[in-house]
């Protein structure tokens, strides 16, 4: 008798364990009867820890080299944002306007003397413009996108004094990016597009975050050069 009720108090104190435990984790717990004397009837309840469904990770989405993806964008105030481009391609300047007509979005630039406005980067397809506009009126981003940035150049020469040629650098055949190809006294340049700021300062409206969008960007910029070195 007196082992018997040994017996039962362990195996009342096993199922307090099990539910302490059961308590501390997160997800669903269930109580079962399952025989513990080996008589074949279920004379104790314990708890059953239900299993937790497991959340597949999402997987990286790959990106055409003939298109872009927004992965991410941050306001920088007064309605500016800047865009992440295939995560690789940091570009500020964007403005969201609005009117009666609703709202509409305004390209990286400047305003000009006589009041326009002067796009520096821009899509050059609807598929690219559509991307940009539902990142910045909608926020809808595609954070999981990954792919190439691949450039190819498009160029004229200049008729202006200190100045080789104008043109882009097209990403990957739906961005554009004004260059020029400027001369100096240690030789020709690529400017990137750029703004000047409220110190005074011009900075950069594109600028790239990994070495591989960093590599075709120079390869670009060299490819530039390249083909107007013996212009003078």
């Amino acid at each position: 008798m007196k082992c018997k009720l040994v017996r039962r108090v362990s195996l009342l104190l096993g199922v307090v364990m099990v539910l302490s435990l059961a308590i501390s984790q997160s997800g669903k717990s269930a109580m079962k009867k399952v025989d513990t004397d080996g008589d074949g009837i279920p004379d104790t309840y314990v708890v059953v820890q239900e299993k937790k469904p497991i959340t597949p990770k999402r997987q990286p989405q790959a990106v055409s080299a003939d298109t872009i993806q927004v992965t991410d964008i941050t306001s920088t105030g007064k309605e500016e944002f800047t865009l992440v481009i295939n995560g690789s391609l940091v570009i500020k300047g964007f403005k969201k306007m609005s009117g009666q007509k609703g709202e509409w979005v305004v390209m990286p630039g400047y305003e000009k003397k006589d009041g326009t406005h002067k796009d520096l980067i821009y899509p050059i397809t609807k598929e690219a413009r559509k991307v940009i506009n539902e990142a910045i009126l909608h926020n809808k981003i595609n954070p999981q996108a990954v792919g190439p940035i691949e450039i190819t150049e498009k160029t004229r020469p200049s008729s202006y004094a200190g100045t080789k040629a104008y043109g882009s650098l097209i990403i990957n055949k739906s961005l554009a990016l004004e260059i020029k190809v400027r001369e100096g006294k240690y030789g020709d340049w690529v400017t990137m597009p750029s703004k000047k700021g409220e110190d005074g300062r011009y900075y950069d409206l594109a600028y790239p975050i990994t070495p591989e969008a960093t590599e075709a960007i120079k390869k670009a910029k060299d490819m530039v050069l390249k083909k107007y070195k013996t212009i003078k």
